[in-house]
């Protein structure tokens, strides 16, 4: 795997059962926003990831509710490993 995802895995790995939105984790890994959405879209089909939208109560602006990306269980134990095996 590459830098770019072994950053991305400690920092879902902070708070494995929450949400993770794109921004907030371009933000903390330092890593451009389009490459961590081409990623996470790679995590996704791999099974690691889920995704989803903010309902129009949750959403800070209902226009535009923000799309966020949650660890699935094997993406949980996928990320763990790689975690370990990057530091």
């Amino acid at each position: 795997m590459t830098d770019r995802v072994s950053s991305l895995a400690v920092v879902l790995l902070r708070s494995p059962d929450a949400r993770h939105y794109s921004y907030d984790l371009s933000t903390e890994t330092g890593v451009a926003q389009p490459i961590v959405c081409r990623v996470l879209t790679r995590l996704i089909t791999a099974g690691w990831l889920v995704d989803g939208h903010e309902t129009e109560e949750e959403a800070a602006n209902p226009d535009f509710p923000r799309r966020y990306y949650r660890l699935t269980p094997k993406g949980k134990a996928m990320m763990a490993d790689l975690a370990v095996v990057s530091t």
